[in-house]
This record gives C-alpha cells, structure tokens and sequence, in this order.
C-alpha cells in the first residue's frame, strides 16, 4: 500500500486587465484556469500528477520541482530599442516582468516567468536574473517582438501577478505497483483520453433531487446516457463530483472533446481509436463524461470525412453500448438539436435549476465554508447575501450558485493572501 507525502503546490494568480484572473501551477503555467481558486486547481493537479506520473514511476525530477520552497517575487525589465524617428513613444524604459525565484530540493536556484513560460536554472542568485532576462530577450527576438512594438506590448497582457501555497497529498509508489498500474494501463486507450474522476469533499450542496434523478438514470435498471442541461454556472460539474464521491464505481472518465481527438488521433486516423475507447468503455462498464457535448461534434471532421466525433458515437450511445454524461447549457442544447436532429433524444435529460432565495445564499455559504476551514477564517451569512444582491445586478452572465462562489472564494483568497 503506497505511503502519502505532503508537499506544497505553488499556484500563480495573474490578474487581467479585464478583472478576472487566470490560475497555474508555478511550474506549469500552460496549464491554466479562468477564474478558478488555487484550492480547486490543487486538487485537480494532485490528481493527475497521481495519474500520469507518479504511476508511471517519472516522479524524481517533478516531485524536485515540487519541494522547492521560500519562493521570492523578482521583477525583471527588458529594455526595447530605440523607435524609429516618428514612431509611438516607447513605454518607459523598458517593459517589467513578474518572475519568481525558489530554491529546489537538489540546491539549485529556479527561476520562472509565468507570462511568458519561460525558466531559467543558476547556482547564484545574480547569474539567475541574468539568465531569465536571456531567456525574455531570446523569446523576443525568436517572436520578433523587438521589431514590432505591438508584439512587444501584447506581453503585458496581465495587470499583477502574486503567488498562493497550496498543500497536496501524494501517494508514493513501490516499484512492484508501479509496474502493475503500467501493465493494466498498457494498451488501453481510456487513461490517455480521459482523467478518472476521483473527489473526497462533498460538492453537490443543494442538489438532493438531483443527485437521485442521476443515480436513477445512471446505476437504475436500465441505465443510459445523461445529459445535464443548465446555465453556466449552475452546478452541473458540482453535480458529477458529487456522484462520483458516492459511488466510486463504476468508473468515471472525465474528457473534452479536443483531448479526444488529439489523443486518439494517429497516421490513420482517429476512427479506429474512438470504436476501442468505446469497447473499453463497454467492456468496462465504464462512464465517459464530456465537459462539453457540442464541442463533440466540432472536432473530427478533415477532407474525406465529414463526420465529426459526436456523429461517430451516436450509434453506440443509441445502443446502449457506452453510457456518456455530458453537460451543456439550455441554448447549447437547442443549437445541438438543429445540428444533429434527434441526438438528445437518446439522453435522459436533468434540467439544472438555479436556487433561489435563501436557498441559493445557504448553498453558497456550505460551499465557502469547505475553503473557509483551510484559511481558518469565517464567512459571514451577511457577506454572502450582499453578495448575491450585487451579482444579480451587476452581473447578469454566467449562473448561480457558481459565480458567487466564484466570486466570494477569489475574494476570500486575496484576504488571506500573505503580503509580497
């Protein structure tokens, strides 16, 4: 049985000029969230750090990354050349970059630009700036940013940048089961496409009736594919955590439609892949869930092929071959019915109904309450009430319970965020 070790997850938060906010592991600032909190993008990364590399046995130089600790914010400038006469005024003397400077666990000085993607490794702290300002400066010029003011001025496309830690848990493996988890994967197509869904924290706050409705639909008689309909927002992803921290079997696979085809695509196509995904699925007894359903039939299509994804999977899901749980809001739907006639006739269909009243304002504050505890603070009924009130006025995009929860859990992290 592997042992756990706590490690810390250092996540960035860049805010946008725009007011919200893109989160990312420091060490991987590719992977990035709109409008997330630090303690979800955590937990998700602990997950698939799990999946694909502690149990391929890849963990030394990652979980090295992972234990560098007394990060230190840096900021860099890279001076631009002169403009040509008659040409826009330069912004100052140069443009500033947020990096941020750690040592790891074999001694040596990292450093990183979240902005731009960029690292730089040094034994000193003075040749570290030097070699991050190369690295700025070489990415310039490979993107001829020197030549073209605009270019240049597109990299400031972040209003600030500060830092949140994070801890997660990871299991630490045996050889003996690493080289199991490699042999039961070997050949499958599944952990490739797809992110097992695995959650300990209770998320389906207010969504008793339906949780039942799924777990009928899902685990009843005759089961068959379910198709979550609800707003932005609305709780349709709260609803699939729930679900699956209550029934951890059968398997839950979590997928996009664009992890789909890059991962089953090859020299012959993607075809072939999609029917032995489904067998898997089939043969498994296993779910496949699609963030998004539309999207399925977006992606797939090249010249000879004018079937998409989703078209390819109708005939299994009318079936009954595979069990999909997809997602998608109430103008997605009527789109999807004008794309692929008679398509969500195959789903059984949960209308997501946003909460109301002092349903809506107790939803929000069990779902506080959960990074309330991690930050030892308290949220008050009242803050959540005013809040609601405002973003009901203010902004009437996206839905509810998500974005006050959104919103209150971002306000909530900058409280407690300690000062750079």
């Amino acid at each position: 049985m592997a042992r756990e070790i706590t490690l810390p997850l250092w996540i960035v938060e860049l805010e946008l000029h725009s007011g919200g906010h893109l989160v990312a592991p420091l060490m991987l600032p590719e992977v990035a969230w709109v409008d997330q909190t630090p303690g979800l993008m955590a937990e998700a990364f602990a997950h698939e750090f799990d999946r694909a590399v502690l149990r391929q046995g890849q963990a030394e130089d990652l979980l090295d990354w992972l234990s560098a600790e007394s990060w230190q914010p840096l900021r860099l400038r890279v001076p631009l050349p002169s403009p040509p006469a008659g040409g826009p005024p330069l912004p100052g003397p140069g443009l500033l970059f947020d990096a941020f400077t750690g040592r790891t666990g074999k001694g040596s000085l990292l450093g990183l630009v979240p902005a731009l993607g960029l690292s730089a490794w040094a034994d000193d702290p003075d040749a570290l700036k030097s070699r991050l300002r190369e690295a700025i400066r070489q990415e310039f010029t490979r993107h001829k940013r020197f030549d073209d003011l605009a270019r240049a001025i597109e990299t400031q496309w972040y209003a600030s940048a500060r830092l949140h830690r994070e801890e997660i848990r990871l299991p630490l493996y045996t050889p003996a089961e690493v080289r199991a988890f490699q042999a039961e994967t070997a050949g499958r197509r599944l952990p490739g496409a797809a992110v097992r869904l695995a959650t300990k924290e209770p998320a389906g706050f207010g969504l008793t009736a339906e949780l039942e409705q799924l777990e009928r639909c899902l685990r009843g008689e005759y089961p068959g594919s379910v198709l979550l309909v609800g707003p932005a927002g609305s709780g349709k992803t709260a609803l699939v955590e729930e679900f699956v921290r209550r029934h951890p079997s059968p398997a839950i696979w979590r997928t996009t439609a664009a992890q789909l085809i890059r991962e089953l695509t090859d020299a012959q196509g993607w075809q072939a892949n999609l029917r032995r995904l489904c067998q898997e699925l089939r043969d498994g007894g296993e779910i496949l869930s699609v963030a998004s359903l539309p999207e399925l039939f977006e992606v797939g299509q090249y010249v000879g092929n004018e079937l998409s994804l989703g078209d390819h999977l109708r005939e299994p899901v009318q079936r009954g071959e595979i069990l999909l749980l997809a997602e998608c809001t109430p103008e997605e739907a009527a789109r999807l019915e004008t794309r692929a006639p008679g398509f969500l006739a195959l789903f059984h269909q949960i209308r997501m109904m946003e909460p109301g009243g002092s349903a809506l304002e107790r939803v929000v504050q069990q779902k506080l309450a959960q990074l309330a505890r991690l930050h030892q603070v308290t949220v008050e009924k009242t803050a959540v009430r005013t809040a609601v009130q405002l973003l009901k006025r203010f902004r009437p995009y996206s839905g509810f319970p998500g974005k006050a929860v959104d919103f209150l859990g971002a306000a909530l992290l900058a409280l407690t965020a300690p000062a750079p």
